[in-house]
């Protein structure tokens, strides 16, 4: 499972900086552009909702906000553990992080537009 130092130290790589938020890990950059980002996260787990609801027993809540006009361009889930799967066993630190990467960073650094029609695409995987 990835840890939130590992998912701070990923999301300052990224030119992040940590700002206070209750109840979030929250980010905040200037893109190359000149766009304000912000990125919140936050771990989620409830084996016994996730059974009745049939989603992941464990998952980082992500929200990111591709610019100053979209302070939260959806909410999303990024599993921490397999799934689908009735084991639901955790998946690797580094499978998550770039799994997190992948998807989150890479279209918070594209352009404006193509960020959010990137969030709006993700499919079930990530659509909470």
């Amino acid at each position: 499972m990835a840890s939130k130092q590992q998912v701070i130290a990923l999301a300052r790589e990224h030119g992040f900086t940590q700002d206070p938020d209750p109840g979030f890990i929250c980010f905040r950059r200037t893109h190359q552009d000149g766009r304000q980002q912000m990125l919140r996260v936050v771990w989620w787990s409830n084996k016994k909702f996730a059974a009745t609801l049939g989603i992941p027993n464990a998952y980082i809540v992500v929200c990111p906000g591709i610019d100053q006009d979209h302070h939260e361009d959806g909410r999303f889930r990024l599993p921490l553990v397999e799934w689908p799967s009735s084991e639901q066993l955790r998946r690797s630190p580094h499978e998550v992080l770039e799994e997190f990467r992948n998807v989150f960073i890479t279209a918070l650094d594209a352009p404006s537009d193509q960020a959010h029609e990137t969030f709006q695409g993700l499919g079930g995987r990530y659509r909470l």
